[in-house]
This record gives C-alpha cells, sequence and structure tokens, in this order.
C-alpha cells in the first residue's frame, strides 16, 4: 500500500469513526424511544415528549429510523470513496499521481500551472469506462482518423473536442474555453494529447484527440489507460510543459 493511498485511506477511517459515532448516538436513542413506549418511566431523556400522543411517539421513531438509514448509506459510501478514487491499479489513479509529485520540477509546473491537473483528470474521465454503441461509434472514427491504427492491438480512446466537450469541462474546471484551448494546445506539444482530426459527424467540425488506449475488462467494458506513465521521457515531457511557450 503506497503512502497516498494509506494517508487517504486513515483520513476516510477518520470520518468513518465520527459517522459510527453518530450511528450508535442514533441507534440508542431508538432503542430508549422504543423503551418510553414500554415504560414512560425507563428513559429521562425524553421528559419533553411525555404529553405526546401514541401516533406521535411512532412519527419520532420513524423519523429516527430514516436517520439511520441515511448514516448507513453515509459509511458505505466513504468506504467505496476509497476504492474509487485510489484503485489498486495504479494506471486508474487520479492526477497528480505519486511518481509526478516525488519530482520537484513536475511539482513546480503542476504549482504553477494550477488547472493542468484538472484538466488532465476531466479528459481521463470524460469516457474512462464504456461499452455497447458509445464504444463502437468512438471506434469507428478513431479507425478512420488513424487509418485503423492500434496501440499494443488495444483500441485507441478518442475525444471530440466540441459543444458538449467545452460546455461540460468549462464548469468542471471553472476556467475559461480560450484558456482550457492553451492547455489541450500544450498538451498536444507534450504528446499526452494526440491531435488526429476532425468529427464532421452532424457538422460539428469537432477537433479529435487521442488521450490513451482500451482494456477490455470481465464485465465487458473498455477501461481506459492513459498514455501518460512512469518513464524518463514523460517526466521530461511534464518538466517542459509551459502554456505560454
Amino acid at each position: 500500500m503506497d503512502q497516498d493511498y494509506k494517508a487517504y485511506k486513515d483520513y476516510k477511517d477518520y470520518l468513518c469513526s465520527i459517522v459510527n459515532e453518530l450511528k450508535q448516538n442514533v441507534e440508542k436513542d431508538i432503542d430508549d424511544l422504543h423503551a418510553w413506549q414500554l415504560d414512560e418511566n425507563r428513559s429521562r431523556r425524553f421528559e419533553q415528549y411525555r404529553e405526546t400522543t401514541d401516533d406521535e411517539k411512532k412519527e419520532i421513531i420513524a423519523a429516527k429510523n430514516k436517520q439511520l438509514r441515511k448514516i448507513n448509506l453515509a459509511v458505505k459510501g466513504l468506504y467505496k470513496d476509497v476504492a474509487t478514487a485510489f484503485p489498486k491499479d495504479v494506471r486508474e489513479r487520479p492526477f497528480p499521481r505519486d511518481w509526478m509529485l516525488d519530482d520537484p520540477r513536475i511539482k513546480e509546473v503542476l504549482k504553477r500551472f494550477e488547472y493542468l491537473c484538472p484538466i488532465m483528470n476531466f479528459i481521463f474521465h470524460y469516457n474512462k469506462r464504456i461499452r455497447g454503441e458509445e464504444y463502437d461509434k468512438m471506434v469507428v472514427l478513431a479507425d478512420r482518423l488513424t487509418n485503423k491504427e492500434k496501440y499494443n492491438g488495444h483500441d485507441f480512446s478518442l475525444i471530440s473536442v466540441n459543444r458538449i466537450f467545452y460546455d461540460k469541462i468549462t464548469k468542471a474546471v471553472k476556467l475559461g474555453e480560450d484558456a482550457i484551448g492553451k492547455y489541450l494546445k500544450e498538451l498536444c506539444n507534450r504528446n499526452i494529447l494526440n491531435k488526429v482530426g476532425r468529427d464532421f459527424n452532424n457538422n460539428s467540425r469537432a477537433m479529435c484527440y487521442l488521450d490513451g488506449y482500451f482494456v477490455k475488462d470481465a464485465q465487458g467494458y473498455h477501461q481506459k489507460y492513459s498514455f501518460l506513465k512512469e518513464t524518463k521521457e514523460w517526466k521530461e515531457e511534464l518538466r517542459n510543459f509551459d502554456i505560454n511557450s
């Protein structure tokens, strides 16, 4: 277990301990309320409800049970979030990855260009895991623009930078189109994205980019992996990233 994952999991465990404590308090409230229904003298914590009717007491218990169900969902969500945010396969991790932060020059680039990782993460997750018609259409377009070239036998991942893409990414990273365009241009200069031509479907004329490749999983989905890996060459590309060059 790497340090980044352990720190994240420890933080989630801490949050879960807080939620579990809240859960225990609500469960105790429900036990007390049930006991109070049987014998009002057994619970002094609910003196203010002594004059309530039986129907009102049932409503209180129902509300507490509803609160408990929400807490149980929160606990499950926190633990699930650990697996989602930090998959065991390092290639599926969000950016920045550990090796980027371990390199002082890359770390300085990420600090200087604060939108680089948000933009790369948006692109990485844009079609990260797909199947069926959506995947087939993408492969047909990628094959047409690359003359059916493959990446070590795998289909390329292709994104069309059209109006839908810009509407989503500007909202997600809170940056204007012109600035995002500068990042996309420099990502191409660094070969993290590969510009392959335009998509003329529906007269969109959207510019298309390759950003990785797909591997099919056991569920029949195609999982995307980025070109960007921990190699001497890729590290040098990131070290020289500069949207103002």
